[in-house]
């Protein structure tokens, strides 16, 4: 009986009914033998995140040694985060009408482009050549974020997602320190000749994957829904096929076809490209988008932007240290996340990270108060590498797999992508403010502000986020009622379906 009830439960996910309370999830069945996902993961989520890390650490290097005014340094402290909001707006179409695979593609593009802007630039570097090749990098990693993740998490085996979610933080947090650990010692002209190559060989490896078979099975094209499960050794094609097409018919949904929108709601259809949502899906967009903007309001890009900036103008010695002091702990602890995201509860796993950076944060503080801050001391460096670290395993890679994890695959990419536009604008913000608030407040009480913040944070979670790992939670059983009340599947997409299962699929 309690097997039964799991299954029921199971089956009331894929059909859509917890939107509120708990995560879409997938049967283990689909995606039994985890070889070919791994190595997919390595090269469409993982490759290209630490390529533009990498790239980001070479511009990042070359304007902390260009002679930059004060109010040149803030716009191209800035300009990655433009260039990331122009990415995640381009996401949220491409996402919705051209599927994953394409944007993938696409990411690929400026990324190339900021490698060989780099290259004609490389010995004749002026003010607007450094923001644009700053501007490049971000809309390369504005694109591949939703992009990347939001296809791993889809292909991934059911006990694997949050694993192959926090390989783009990984990603990062290992472009970064090698960046740091090598980029001052060696003639970068290398690293974009290397870099350039390595990237095509990637774009033209993405080639072979196919697209997500969630994607396709939901814009009903079941013929290249089952090749790509064939791919990826799918044992249950046809629960897919039910799972998707049943969202289609789930009760409470807006429809704004043929309905006079206003202004602003056809340039939200043109902008996202959706036609359609339930009044839940559209109380978890909002809960989403304030999600990404508490892991933001964290304060941890004032801080590591504070941290990259006094290490980078200390030169080689100091960008080394930082790479084995800072950087290296945080990949290490970031592989960790990586390994218990899959068997902890996301929110545990905030929780844990929240006492982390707020015990660090406050200790700075202190530090700061009596005078005992200096930039490289065992001290300071302590605190800001415990804080990296809470940052790591909690509010880096686990907010996003959430918000993934929140919506069925129709509504997923342009929600995750306007999410990521109110992340990286809070990002912008809470950096401008870093001088500001510190010139007012005094430095001291800035960090007490910090950590108080993510106390907040951290509350707003427990009172209002639901668990989305369905592996570590139970749905309430007055939730599986629902499950008998929706609707059948409809019956052009049964009769394509039971088509492609007298084929043999």
């Amino acid at each position: 009986m309690k097997n039964e009830i799991q299954l029921d439960s199971r089956a009331a996910f894929e059909n859509g009914c917890y939107h509120r309370f708990a995560p879409v999830v997938r049967d283990s069945l689909l995606f039994p033998n985890a070889r070919k996902q791994i190595g997919q993961a390595l090269t469409e989520g993982f490759t290209p995140i630490f390529e533009q890390c990498i790239i980001l650490g070479l511009w990042w290097q070359i304007g902390v040694q260009a002679v930059l005014s004060p109010g040149h340094y803030a716009w191209f402290t800035v300009s990655f985060y433009f260039g990331a909001i122009i990415g995640s707006l381009l996401s949220c179409r491409m996402l919705s009408s051209y599927g994953r695979h394409w944007t993938l593609h696409f990411s690929c593009l400026p990324n190339l482009a900021g490698w060989f802007y780099m290259f004609l630039t490389a010995r004749s570097l002026s003010i607007l050549s450094i923001f644009m090749g700053r501007l490049l990098t971000g809309v390369a990693v504005g694109l591949m974020i939703p992009g990347g993740l939001i296809y791993l998490i889809e292909v991934a085996p059911a006990d694997c997602s949050g694993l192959f979610g926090c390989l783009a933080p990984l990603g990062f947090a290992l472009g970064s320190t090698f960046a740091h650990a090598t980029l001052a010692y060696s003639d970068y002209i290398y690293f974009v000749f290397a870099g350039s190559i390595l990237l095509v060989f990637v774009n033209l490896t993405i080639w072979l994957l196919p697209e997500s078979p969630r994607w396709l099975a939901k814009t009903e094209q079941f013929d290249r829904a089952a090749a790509a499960c064939s791919w990826f050794s799918c044992q249950n094609y046809q629960q897919l096929i039910d799972s998707e097409s049943s969202l289609k018919t789930a009760p409470d949904c807006i429809d704004n076809v043929g309905v006079q929108l206003t202004q602003f709601q056809r340039f939200n259809r043109f902008l996202f490209g959706f036609t359609n949502m339930s009044s839940v899906d559209q109380s978890n967009a909002h809960l989403a988008r304030r999600l990404l903007a508490l892991q933001q309001l964290t304060l941890i890009g004032p801080l590591l932007n504070f941290c990259e900036s006094l290490f980078a103008f200390g030169g080689s010695p100091w960008t080394l240290h930082y790479a084995g002091t800072i950087g290296l702990p945080q990949c290490i602890f970031t592989t960790i996340a990586a390994l218990a995201a899959s068997y902890t509860p996301r929110k545990n796993m905030l929780h844990c990270s929240t006492l982390i950076m707020s015990l660090s944060y406050f200790v700075l503080g202190v530090l700061l108060q009596f005078d005992y801050f200096k930039p490289i001391s065992p001290f300071t460096i302590l605190c800001v590498s415990l804080c990296l670290i809470g940052y790591s395993v909690g509010w880096g890679p686990i907010p996003i797999i959430m918000v993934v994890e929140m919506f069925n695959t129709e509504h997923r990419g342009f929600i995750v992508g306007s999410a990521m536009v109110i992340s990286w604008i809070l990002g912008i913000v809470t950096i401008l403010l870093f001088e500001p608030l510190t010139t007012l407040l005094g430095a001291p009480c800035y960090f007490w502000l910090s950590s108080f913040a993510c106390v907040l944070c951290t509350v707003y979670v427990h009172l209002y986020v639901p668990e989305t790992n369905a592996y570590v939670c139970k749905p309430p059983i007055t939730k599986l009622t629902q499950a008998l009340k929706l609707e059948p599947i409809q019956p052009e997409v049964k009769r394509k379906a039971n088509g492609l299962r007298m084929k043999g699929v």
